[in-house]
């Protein structure tokens, strides 16, 4: 379970609002892009990797003294957590993207590389870990504790479409899903009872967890191409959302994504599960005369415990197919456009889990300065920390675009007390920009008849260069 994340979800907020930048199709794939056409190449164009921590930050658990050395402050870190936690990594490469726009309508394709894990994980758990039985002397401690691991490939293809008077754009995606590996903990739940007059320990535990590709003894096997790309790891997902101007100053948008996501897990399958009704483990403690004994008494006592204790995790082994789900996530905004080139906006997220919705808002200012600069400050809450300041840059000389986007740049400052953070940047060649669609009444004819302009002018210019070779060309003869 610990291994998964050395491979190494958040969401992204402060993109979603962001159009001149193509991933942000990803949040909303209703949006009409402000562009006619982009190209992503592999690894350079999108890379996010994103973690959150529900429980505790670094500086709760470990503190620095006035001699500069570190202490462990356990009770502290203790009391930060709730009864259930959850942790979160999140890894997205976009491996190829490319995508054009015809008259009304704008059609892409992408394939990204995805990673996912989530573990919630109860207080019971840590106070155990950390403290061991003590804290539970007289009492049960009985805990679940939930994890999964999923890395997939992602292929989508997508259509958005907007209507004559550019109120209102809609569209979706249909995505193939490809497994690589995964690790989903069904059931993990454990009870540990400690007596108070004898402290004998009295155990139980019932486990179910699934593998694909994981249990092949090698970890280089876990990526084969032929079977990780196109192969029997299959699922399928859909996007939908949509873009809708209220009047000339005011939009609402919102999309739900991964709707109906599932991964038919079938090959490298391995199930492991405890005997019907779980299994047991008691110690009652050892003679102490065993321990002056030299007839190998005190050695058979620990062979025996071990015994015991081994047969609480006990597990059958088993080779079932089984079926994983993406978790939901919804996105919803309203944005008031301040001036031509200026508007504000919130954002709402929500994410599915096992056994909740994590929710998310975000407060956002949106610049775009030409067609050259764009610009985003958000301020952010959800259920990690109430204090988060994002920022988003695009930077398009010519048609290649630079860009970087954070929901919280604050760990870069003070990462001790950082519970969540996420960035995404890369680079991306977009083509035919098309000028800010301000909702301002009387600016978009301007921009049309500039856009129109722009173009008979540039018209020209390329005859004037045509002739001016030809005309070179025959001084030349």
């Amino acid at each position: 379970m610990l291994l998964s994340f050395s491979a190494d979800s958040q969401e992204s907020l402060t993109l979603y609002n962001m159009n001149t930048i193509p991933q942000s199709m990803q949040e909303n794939p209703g949006t009409m892009p402000l562009f006619k056409g982009h190209l992503s190449l592999p690894v350079l164009s999108s890379n996010y990797f994103s973690f959150s921590n529900s429980g505790f930050a670094y500086a709760d658990l470990v503190k620095k003294r006035a001699d500069d050395s570190l202490v462990f402050t356990v009770d502290n870190m203790l009391s930060k957590l709730s009864a259930s936690n959850y942790f979160n990594v999140s890894v997205r490469t976009d491996i190829l993207s490319f995508g054009f726009r015809s008259r009304k309508n704008y059609f892409s394709f992408s394939i990204i590389g995805k990673n996912d894990n989530y573990i919630n994980y109860p207080k019971d758990f840590m106070t155990l870990l950390l403290k061991g039985n003590a804290a539970f002397i007289g009492s049960t401690a009985n805990f679940n504790v939930m994890h999964e691991s999923t890395a997939y490939i992602e292929y989508a293809l997508g259509f958005v479409h907007q209507t004559n008077n550019a109120r209102l754009s809609y569209g979706g995606k249909v995505k193939f899903l490809s497994g690589i590996a995964n690790m989903q903990t069904n059931r993990a739940e454990f009870s540990l009872f400690t007596d108070d007059k004898t402290y004998a320990i009295n155990a139980t535990s019932n486990i179910s967890i699934n593998a694909a590709s994981l249990d092949t003894g090698d970890i280089s096997k876990i990526f084969k191409p032929e079977q990780n790309l196109l192969g029997s790891n299959q699922g399928l997902g859909f996007d939908v959302g949509f873009k809708y101007r209220v009047t000339k100053r005011l939009s609402v948008s919102a999309s739900a994504l991964d709707i109906a996501s599932t991964i038919q897990w079938n090959e490298r399958v391995v199930n492991y599960n405890t005997k019907p009704g779980g299994n047991t483990f008691n110690f009652n403690g050892f003679d102490i005369k065993t321990i002056f004994n030299n007839n190998g008494s005190l050695q058979k006592s620990i062979d025996s415990l071990s015994d015991s204790a081994h047969h609480l995790l006990d597990l059958i082994k088993t080779r079932k197919a089984y079926t994983t789900a993406i978790p939901v996530k919804l996105y919803g905004s309203i944005v008031y456009q301040l001036t031509r080139n200026i508007n504000a906006g919130v954002v709402v997220y929500a994410k599915q889990t096992e056994r909740d919705w994590q929710m998310s808002t975000a407060f956002s200012v949106n610049t775009r300065l030409g067609k050259t600069v764009s610009t985003s400050l958000s301020y952010s809450f959800n259920s990690y920390s109430t204090n988060n300041v994002g920022v988003g840059i695009a930077l398009n000389p010519g048609k290649l675009q630079l860009y970087a986007v954070s929901d919280n740049i604050l760990p870069l400052f003070d990462a001790t007390h950082a519970k969540n953070s996420n960035i995404r940047f890369g680079m991306n060649f977009t083509f035919g920009r098309i000028r800010n669609p301000s909702l301002i009444a009387g600016s978009n004819e301007k921009e049309a008849f500039l856009d129109r302009f722009n173009d008979i002018q540039s018209r020209k210019y390329k005859l004037y260069r045509a002739k001016e070779r030809k005309r070179r060309q025959a001084e030349k003869d």
